[in-house]
């Protein structure tokens, strides 16, 4: 009787724990379209995408510990960048450090080229850290380090920072942005003035009092000259979150695509254009522009001017029709 129990049980459990089929994930994940998702708490490296931190590195011979952290993950164009050293005991007292020399370079397919000495600002802080500052020239393009060799105690500890430098200006956000509700979807549109053309891809974050909303992305070729970025805010994250605006958009971001194949050309290869023909990559594959300064504030919408329907496309269409198909099989 028991042992009957116990099947009854485990059958029960594995019905109720049982992992969701292909076209159930598919079917959850697409109630949103791919270019605009949910924006969770604890996606960190949407909320603060450039964030440069990285844990303390310990000192050889001592209960310590340094960090030595740039200002962002990623510097645009020749505008002083600043690395930041600082080294502490393991209850957590600052360390004086002393002796420091330093060097920059980049770093190409495991080739160093030496790039400009930093300056060492030393200061007079409580906290005993110390700043380097980098002025990356015109030919620092791609990854970036800042090799430190310094006494921490008497302890000779040598330490490096990591960073992507673009030192051009491939394109730059405008003021001006305009928002409107279209259809129960939030759109936001950011003027950027395109000095090198190419193809693009766009980020930004929508963010209630309440707190993160939803991400919104565009990509695409875009010519030279001021163009228009459309972000769209699906109608149905906003309901399900619950968020009514005023909204501030932040994490306003965009890179250039400097890839020899770009998504557009692949695109374009399957209705029969051919790829441009294969030639050895020599830069890097990626120019980042400097992020849009400051935030944007919507007007106050109420939550019912939002749809609540799910996304709809062909492409979600097939791909249901096709997850159906196997199961049948």
């Amino acid at each position: 009787m028991i042992r009957a129990w116990c099947l009854l049980i485990l059958l029960f459990s594995l019905q109720v724990y049982s992992e969701p089929t292909e076209l159930e994930r598919y079917l959850e994940w697409a109630k949103y379209p791919p270019n605009s998702r949910p924006l969770e708490q604890t996606q960190v490296d949407l909320l603060d995408p450039y964030n440069s931190d990285r844990p303390p590195v310990p000192v050889s011979g001592l209960s310590a510990a340094c960090t030595l952290i740039p200002q962002s993950a990623v510097s645009v164009g020749t505008k002083e960048f600043k690395i930041y050293l600082h080294c502490k005991s393991s209850l957590g007292q600052p360390l004086k450090v002393d002796s420091v020399k330093a060097r920059v370079y980049t770093e190409d397919r495991g080739k160093q080229k030496a790039s400009a000495a930093p300056r060492i600002d030393a200061g007079n802080r409580p906290d005993q850290s110390i700043q380097f500052l980098v002025k990356p020239g015109v030919q620092d393009w791609g990854d970036m380090f800042l090799e430190a060799d310094f006494n921490v105690q008497g302890k000779r500890h040598n330490q490096r920072a990591h960073w992507f430098s673009t030192p051009h200006n491939v394109a730059e956000f405008k003021q001006g942005a305009t928002e409107s509700v279209r259809q129960g979807h939030l759109y936001v549109r950011i003027p950027v003035w395109i000095h090198k053309a190419g193809y693009f891809a766009f980020d930004a974050n929508l963010f209630s009092k309440s707190g993160p909303v939803a991400t919104s992305s565009v990509e695409g070729d875009y010519s030279a000259g001021l163009q228009t970025i459309e972000f769209q805010f699906f109608g149905k994250v906003i309901r399900d979150k619950k968020a009514g605006g005023p909204f501030t958009i932040r994490n306003i971001r965009g890179m250039r695509n400097n890839s020899p194949v770009t998504p557009s050309m692949v695109r374009d290869s399957i209705n029969g254009k051919p790829l441009p023909p294969h030639k050895e990559q020599t830069e890097p594959w990626q120019e980042f522009m400097e992020p849009f300064a400051g935030a944007v504030t919507t007007a106050p919408h109420s939550l019912a001017v939002f749809s609540s329907l799910e996304w709809q496309s062909p492409e979600k269409t097939r791909r249901i029709q096709f997850l159906r198909g196997l199961e049948k099989k």
